[in-house]
């Protein structure tokens, strides 16, 4: 599809047209549009493996596992809960109202925005674009141009599922295409996945218009173990969603917190996972993804300066390519942890006591992710009182992300608001409070003018 201005500048005023006239309110419509939707998704799925592959040597067991499946559930989840989400919601109503009702009335927004990385391109467009058509909107896709060979199978499934005035994919080098989708045309919702510095500026453009921005970014999201956990139980949970995309994963561990006198212990726990995992031989596996592109390899090999290399740090430019490498840090205004890593870079550090624990956190502050593989119930409840963060698990890594029923967000400088399910829902719908009071309902009391005796009384009913 053409991205030229007045390409684009049809397209919007096509789009705006098809939501206007109330094409896309239609319930049953969505849900159909939603089925199809599955269904080709199932029949591309190994057209989409091998575009993974392709791209960034991602496996094939992996592209199933972490995308196509996850957003299938999720269309599945879509339809068979939709009507429930969409109809009004009755709260409470106040002794004051009564005998009046209150509902909360769901809504399209409008006009949706989609900006969608590289890491998991297909599975990060299709999420929030099953919630915005779910929730009635017309939706515009822009996917990573890292990624060409999924933007363009993105592009061909929305293509035949969807009118080109209800969703269109969009194709085209970021930095340019984003500055003239937000200079020139007015979005009721941008949505953005990606890193801090584009959010901001996302932000910053959004605030021309007054569009609703929902953010989802990343952070330093740690790993923490206590004394007594066993420690091939964490390994294997934290090593596995380490290398799962060779770490290109905005909530994989990007550190791990471990008691000073269990490092060791968890060193050769991890070594042992690595080798179970990944096995000796990850440039010539076929089982385990590369770096996505030459400035992120180079990145990556950068931070392992001034780090102990613990395990690993073989690397391979040609392939890009580079072993899952535990690390000791001393230093903790090193790059390595300065920054979120996004490869399968494991730093391991020591603590010695909960104060410092929070201390090392709170110099990344606002994780996307936080994992605690803990037996005490003190420690747990202190890292959910004191950290701020958007998502964890208890015992394991990444798995939430697994549950529709768990809104996936951020906190602050890691995201601002939230999706999946019924939050996705939620997200992308304008909820509008409505007071149903019955035409013959009229309150004399609250007329004027107002005495000291009508005044107290009501107080009364509002504070009842």
């Amino acid at each position: 599809m053409s991205t030229g201005k007045e390409h684009l500048e049809a397209l919007v005023k096509a789009m705006r047209h098809h939501f206007d006239n109330g094409n896309t309110q239609d319930m049953s419509l969505r849900k159909k549009l939603l089925l199809k939707l599955q269904e080709t998704i199932e029949l591309n799925q190994d057209a989409l493996c091998d575009a993974a592959y392709a791209d960034f040597h991602k496996p094939k067991a992996e592209m199933l596992l972490t995308e196509i499946y996850p957003v299938l559930a999720e269309i599945k989840n879509t339809i068979r809960h939709i009507n429930d989400w969409a109809k009004p919601e009755r709260v409470s109503t106040n002794l004051l109202m009564l005998p009046s009702s209150s509902r909360l009335h769901k809504s399209p927004q409008g006009l949706v925005m989609l900006f969608a990385p590289w890491n998991y391109s297909f599975w990060l467009s299709m999420m929030p674009l099953v919630s915005a058509v779910a929730a009635g909107n017309v939706v515009l896709l822009k996917p990573a141009h890292e990624t060409p060979e999924i933007s363009r199978m993105t592009q061909k499934i929305v293509a035949e599922v969807f009118p080109a005035e209800h969703v269109s994919v969009v194709l085209g080098e970021g930095a340019a295409l984003g500055d003239i989708l937000l200079e020139n045309f007015e979005f009721d919702h941008i949505f953005f996945t990606g890193s801090h510095r584009v959010g901001r500026w996302i932000m910053e453009k959004a605030a021309k218009h007054l569009s609703k921005v929902t953010l989802e970014l990343g952070g330093k999201s740690p790993s923490i173990i206590d004394d007594h956990f066993d420690l091939d139980k964490a390994a294997r949970k934290i090593i596995w969603g380490k290398v799962i995309n060779a770490g290109q994963t905005c909530v994989s561990t990007d550190y791990v917190l471990v008691p000073k006198q269990r490092v060791a212990e968890f060193t050769e726990a991890c070594k042992r996972q690595i080798l179970s995992l990944v096995g000796d031989q990850p440039f010539t596996s076929n089982e385990y993804c590369h770096i996505i592109n030459e400035q992120r390899f180079d990145r990556l090999v950068s931070l392992l300066d001034g780090c102990e290399i613990l395990h690993g740090g073989r690397h391979q430019k040609s392939i890009r390519c580079i072993e899952p490498t535990l690390v000791s840090v001393k230093d903790l205004d090193l790059p390595i942890m300065q920054e979120e890593i996004f490869g399968p870079i494991l730093p391991i550090l020591a603590y010695d006591n909960k104060e410092q624990l929070l201390a090392i956190i709170r110099k990344n502050r606002y994780p996307l992710s936080l994992y605690m593989f803990m037996e005490d119930s003190s420690l747990k409840q202190f890292i959910l009182d004191r950290v701020e963060f958007g998502s964890g698990c208890f015992n394991n890594t990444i798995y939430q992300l697994g549950n529709p029923n768990l809104p996936f967000g951020g906190v602050r400088t890691s995201g601002t608001g939230s999706y999946h399910g019924k939050t996705g829902f939620y997200t992308f719908s304008n909820v509008k409070s409505m007071l149903h009071s019955p035409k013959w309902f009229d309150l004399p009391l609250l007329y004027q003018p107002y005495t000291a005796a009508k005044l107290k009384v009501i107080k009364w009913f509002f504070m009842h």
